[in-house]
């Protein structure tokens, strides 16, 4: 059966306050059903009944007052309806889903180990975007509104593995996890806006209720076919979740399916945690004695949540991540400013020749831990002459990297033989 809705019908319903329990009769469902805007349906079954013969009458009367058991996955549902049918009642059923702007789009993909997302704002409007504007709000005083309009645009890059259980789980719902995970993770950025959700997966697209092909759906366009929801109640939990996140955090989200050929940066992202990240950092006792040398230290550029360095009070847990974290004070420490701040500088060792030009393009002070590494492209920009450059106070040889470094085997071969090194970058003469 196909319904037509006119575009600008609304859901317009009310609930009566019951009790719930764990058990109803057939009579007093349909009771409740009468009170639900499908009233339709319920006078349709009730005229059914009205047709049968006496005998089948008596007997089927009987059958409506016995006790129905709800499980619990009902209760929950009736449930839900109660406690939200408010917040949801008169918004229109049938939108156009694409009309207007958008705060930020988000591009999502899924691989066999790991979820990968990057969020963006795009188009004229870009700079009045909520996202824009939470980000202004978590920014610190030293960034510019520019500063950070520019970083909105390049994107906030989010990669995640997947926990073991999910591994041999279908691709739908691998991509629908990593997806209400990325949310979750940003909900706070996308409070009061309207956002885009990109994916190249047609089965997650449809679930939520997004804008797929006309090929997808028989060459019927979007609003006269049924979609949202699904009947695998995996799938089902992970959509209402998502729902949740949008009703509690006051945003809307539009999902759209592109083909995966448009969504290469996703792609690349969720198979990012398959490759050598950079893991290794500096051992307590070796931060601590620097530290003590020529800190405190006042921000950690390259680091993760797991190995960011224990900076001291007030500046404890401040780190600059590769790929977007909520505790991260930025995102790509190469895209801002290091002014003012006494900067701890450990980046990968492919990004150690970035990270000295960015340090001495804000004229920053901080301390510098890369390998000993004579035949780098990058450590001409280390000497005068016979002597180190002028703006390198100090170079420390901490030791050979297996004694300094807490850092896997395989990682080793990133420092050669030549050991570690620690340089003092005195900032602007």
């Amino acid at each position: 059966m196909e319904y037509a809705i006119s575009p600008n019908v609304v859901v317009g319903a009310s609930v009566i306050k019951i009790n719930l329990k764990s058990g109803l009769s057939l009579y007093n469902s349909l009771q409740l059903a009468y009170n639900w805007p499908w009233k339709q349906a319920a006078s349709g079954i009730r005229y059914r009944f009205s047709k049968l013969a006496p005998a089948q009458s008596r007997e089927r009367r009987a059958a409506w007052g016995a006790l129905v058991t709800l499980s619990a996955e009902c209760l929950a549902e009736l449930t839900w309806w109660m406690e939200n049918l408010d917040r949801v009642n008169g918004c229109p059923i049938r939108s156009a889903p694409l009309a207007g702007r958008f705060d930020s789009v988000t591009e999502c993909d899924a691989s066999d180990t790991g979820f990968g997302s990057v969020t963006f704002v795009d188009g004229p409007g870009a700079a009045s975007s909520t996202l824009v504007a939470a980000l202004l709000a978590l920014a610190t005083g030293h960034l510019t509104r520019r500063a950070v309009v520019r970083r909105a645009r390049r994107g906030i890059e989010f990669a995640a593995a997947f926990p073991a259980h999910m591994l041999a789980t279908s691709s739908t719902l691998r991509e629908l996890f990593g997806v209400h995970g990325v949310l979750c993770t940003i909900a706070p950025l996308l409070r009061g806006g309207r956002h885009k959700v990109v994916m190249d997966n047609l089965g997650c697209v449809f679930i939520m209720g997004g804008v797929v092909p006309p090929f997808a759906t028989g060459a019927r366009q979007w609003g006269e076919f049924v979609s949202g929801g699904s009947p695998n109640p995996d799938l089902q939990r992970l959509a209402v979740l998502i729902l949740d996140l949008q009703l509690t955090h006051g945003f809307t989200l539009v999902f759209e399916w592109v083909p995966r050929d448009q969504n290469v940066r996703a792609d690349f992202l969720s198979h990012a945690l398959e490759f050598s990240q950079h893991s290794y950092r500096l051992c307590d006792e070796c931060f601590a004695y620097l530290d003590g040398l020529w800190g405190p230290h006042t921000i950690d550029r390259f680091a993760s949540a797991e190995n960011c360095v224990p900076l001291g009070a007030p500046h404890a847990g401040r780190f600059c991540s590769h790929f977007f974290h909520p505790d991260a004070e930025w995102t790509n420490a190469l895209t801002i400013g290091w002014e003012g701040e006494n900067n701890w500088v450990f980046p990968p060792t492919h990004l150690v020749g970035a990270a000295i030009t960015r340090l001495r393009a804000a004229g920053a002070g901080g301390t510098v831990i890369c390998p000993d590494a004579p035949w780098a492209s990058w450590w001409h920009s280390l000497r005068s002459g016979p002597h180190w450059a002028p703006d390198i106070t100090a170079v420390l040889s901490l030791g050979p990297a297996p004694a300094v470094l807490v850092i896997d085997a395989a990682d080793r071969h990133l420092f050669g033989s030549g050991g570690v090194l620690a340089i003092r970058f005195a900032g602007r003469l």
